[in-house]
């Protein structure tokens, strides 16, 4: 009927028909030989001979069955030009189908588990279930309790019967499940199987195959009856049913089997949180932020902000080691803008550094900050804003955006906090009676009395606490340190600079070389300038603490 030059096929090869849809994929039709086996030594091998299918066996759908064919051996064609000169006749255009057992439908025994488990079949099929190993049986029953009925078949599937088939009679409902009933294959494995009887007997509304006494959806068809909560009515039409990921399967349910995570507790998986905009993923790991883990082991340990005239050493330092991870960490300012007070007004991604071995790392604008080479550079500068009241802080996983406002109006309560944690921070304040409002932390620097903090960093020892600097990082008393640790707190007792556990001659000279200025170390009154007060209270503490 039809001659082509591509049959380059050997006699151990496998062949398979199929059917090209429009989508351009393959539906298997039938298969000879085993497709992933050389067929070289097998009983199925043809090298110069044939096979020939058994009468009455229809196509197998890609399940191969030796039995369905005969074989002439090999080499058995050898010196032939064609069937008259051949001691071998290959028997071409004489298989003959009678129409008894319909279309043949293959279940392979695979373990436990009877493959497909699901089959559909019409009255006048043949369903030929395939041993795979051990020992096991077919006979219909109630999967749910594991009991067998045998009304329909019972055949045992093993060594010494390796095939079992059962014809479709009439008068069969539209559906029969059966089971393994070897040992407990049912009850500890859930080896069973459905058979469902397209034009069996009942009434089946929606075509599914199951008729409408047994089907949990009766309008709507489901084959498969998927229940994943168990309350009787499938999910295909079960009114509490909410499937927002489209993947067919109520949410709930994707939840309780892990196929979707719910990382804030509220019912909805998180791919459909993520979608809508109650979950975010700044950082692109596949991930919510606001569930992401928890915050790293590091602080906010000085900062650089203004000078005089130009500000070329801007910075800030990270303190931590070299375990801490820094993903998902985000250096944030809170200022102001055109909405008012709360506006996200510098954000910087820190998830691609580290902790230096030093534990300090340093992050500025040039390469060179105060002669210290700093770890990070940013491509731009800081800029960060002078003489006002400002927060900076150390926060976890942030999907917000600069410019956001994030106190819609202006009362100093964030309306929204866009991060998942906040790690440590400070507010440095120009004018605590009035302007822009502080956040989030609870410690707070400044003002030094004409201008807001240029400089602010975190005693190293026990107290820990943020201090103002000078606002001139090239004066003598300045306390910057960037890229090493930090001043040490000051010592137990008023006047006790130096921490040796007396007021004495060093303790002197240090708050005589910082006369006038207002370093915060020798401020022994705290009250932001170095001058006569502190002298006097220097004076009165003299001697041991």
């Amino acid at each position: 009927n039809y001659t082509s030059g591509a049959m380059g096929i050997n006699g151990d090869d496998a062949v398979e028909l199929f059917q090209l849809d429009g989508g351009g994929t393959g539906t298997v039709i039938d298969v000879f030989g085993d497709i992933n086996t050389d067929g070289t030594g097998t009983k199925w091998e043809y090298k110069d001979g044939f096979a020939y299918r058994v009468d009455n066996i229809g196509p197998n759908g890609g399940n191969w069955f030796t039995p369905d064919f005969t074989y002439s051996g090999t080499d058995v064609l050898d010196g032939c030009s064609d069937n008259a000169s051949c001691g071998a006749v290959i028997p071409i255009g004489t298989w003959q189908w009678e129409g008894a057992g319909g279309t043949v439908h293959i279940v392979e025994q695979m373990g436990y588990t009877f493959v497909p488990s699901s089959i559909d079949v019409e009255i006048g099929d043949t369903i030929r279930w395939i041993w795979g190993g051990g020992t096991h049986d077919v006979v219909d029953g109630d999967i749910g309790s594991c009991d067998d009925v045998g009304d329909w078949f019972e055949g045992d599937l093993d060594s010494g019967d390796p095939v079992f088939e059962w014809e479709v009679p009439e008068g069969v409902p539209g559906q029969i499940d059966y089971l393994c009933d070897v040992g407990n294959h049912c009850e500890n494995y859930g080896m069973v199987g459905t058979i469902n009887i397209l034009d069996g007997g009942g009434t089946d509304t929606d075509g599914d195959g199951w008729d409408d006494d047994v089907d949990n959806c009766p309008d709507v068809a489901n084959p498969g009856q998927e229940d994943c909560d168990n309350d009787g009515e499938g999910d295909a039409c079960d009114p509490d049913a909410v499937d927002c990921n489209g993947n067919g399967v109520p949410d709930n349910c994707d939840i309780a089997d892990e196929t979707s995570q719910d990382c804030n507790e509220n019912g909805v998986p998180d791919e459909c949180d993520l979608a809508d905009g109650t979950l975010h993923d700044k950082n692109g790991n596949g991930y919510p932020d606001e569930c992401e883990t928890v915050a790293p082991a590091i602080q906010l340990q000085e900062i650089r902000r203004d000078q005089p005239g130009s500000d070329l050493d801007e910075y800030f330092e990270v303190h931590g080691d070299q375990t801490q991870s820094m993903a998902g960490v985000w250096y944030i300012v809170i200022g102001d803008g055109s909405g008012g007070s709360g506006v996200i007004e510098c954000a910087i991604d820190l998830s691609g550094t580290g902790i230096p071995a030093s534990g300090t790392m340093l992050v500025a604008e040039d390469e060179d900050t105060l002669g210290v080479l700093a770890d990070y550079v940013m491509p731009g500068a800081l800029n960060f804003e002078n003489n006002d009241n400002v927060t900076h802080g150390l926060f976890l996983n942030f999907y917000g955006d600069v410019g956001d406002d994030l106190d819609f109006d202006d009362d100093g309560v964030l309306d929204v906090e866009p991060w998942q944690d906040s790690i440590d921070g400070v507010r440095l304040i120009h004018d605590p009676a009035g302007g822009d409002h502080t956040y989030v932390f609870d410690e707070s620097v400044g003002p030094d009395g004409t201008y807001s903090p240029g400089h602010a960093y975190r005693y190293t020892s026990a107290c820990g606490n943020f201090v103002m600097g000078t606002f001139d990082p090239y004066d003598p008393n300045s306390a910057d340190t960037p890229g090493a640790e930090n001043p040490a707190c000051p010592g137990d007792c008023d006047g006790d600079l130096d921490g040796d556990g007396s007021v004495g001659v060093v303790d002197l000279l240090a708050v005589i070389a910082a006369w006038g200025t207002n370093d915060a170390a020798a401020d022994v009154d705290g009250d932001g300038t170095v001058g006569v007060a502190d002298l006097l209270a220097l004076i009165a503490a003299w001697g041991p603490c």
